[in-house]
């Protein structure tokens, strides 16, 4: 009877042990993951809030040129066409990194949600006139895709209630607070 009992103690010790060992193998695996995307993330940030990405993001939200071109962005005005470029890959790169988890959404909704469906509604005529453009061009066997990432980013931004209510549930989420109505403090 007793060494039966010492046998179940064993037991229970030794699948405590190994339970601590996974919770800590994981704990540590997500402890690197993190770390190894915080220069990433720098990086995007220091990128997305610089004078020159901020002035392209403006020309394109109150530019009246995104007038369906028949060859997509290559049809806009250079200056126009530059700043496309520009907002579009960075924010098509971004959703290429939530959409493999290398970078938390809550992250990059959190910060740039609302500029990104504010371009995306903005551009949307260029774009679409490119991915008809490019289905019309391209060989065969050749991808058309465009800009499918920075789309995955605005339908999670629209799966989440849109750009403000998707920025207010992500913002719950992670428990940021807000001061009381009224309060200066």
């Amino acid at each position: 009877m007793l060494s039966e009992i010492i046998s179940l103690i064993s037991v229970i010790i030794a699948l405590t042990a190994v339970s601590v060992s996974a919770w800590q193998a994981r704990s540590n695996a997500l402890s690197a993951r993190h770390s190894h995307s915080l220069p990433v993330i720098t990086e995007m940030i220091g990128q997305f809030r610089s004078r020159e990405f901020r002035e392209s993001i403006i020309r394109l939200v109150e530019s009246p040129d995104h007038a369906k071109p028949h060859r997509g962005f290559e049809s806009l005005p250079k200056d126009l066409r530059e700043d496309a470029y520009r907002v579009c890959f960075f924010f098509d790169y971004a959703g290429l990194l939530v959409a493999l988890g290398i970078i938390s959404e809550t992250i990059i909704i959190g910060v740039m949600g609302t500029h990104v469906v504010r371009v995306w509604s903005a551009i949307w005529p260029a774009i679409e006139s490119e991915r008809s453009y490019r289905n019309r061009t391209y060989p065969a066997d050749v991808s058309p895709g465009f800009l499918v990432y920075y789309e995955h980013l605005v339908a999670r931004i629209h799966e989440l209630g849109g750009g403000r209510n998707a920025a207010i549930a992500l913002q719950r989420r992670v428990g940021v607070r807000k001061l009381p109505d009224g309060s200066k403090q």
